[in-house]
């Protein structure tokens, strides 16, 4: 048991990916093979809406990858298959 001040809490992103809507999982190992310093592995899915055009997720993301996605003025590149 830990304190709760203790526990280690993840940074909350907001990602819009246009076109077809695919598996997260697919997309966070896309982003993390074309993104320099984005590891993905530890990332969560926090909610997940698809939309006509695209799909809306929202990510847990740790401190070393928000830093790489504000160095990047939150740019990261996806593209559309591997």
């Amino acid at each position: 048991m830990v304190k709760l001040t203790e526990l280690y809490k993840l940074n909350k992103v907001k990602v819009w990916v246009p076109g077809t809507p695919s598996e997260p999982k697919l997309i966070l190992a896309r982003l993390a093979k074309q993104n320099r310093g984005l590891v993905t592995s530890g990332w969560h899915i926090l909610h997940c809406q698809e939309k006509p055009d695209g799909q809306l997720l929202i990510l847990g993301v740790d401190d070393a990858s928000l830093m790489v996605l504000r160095n990047s003025d939150g740019k990261a590149h996806l593209e559309l298959d591997e």
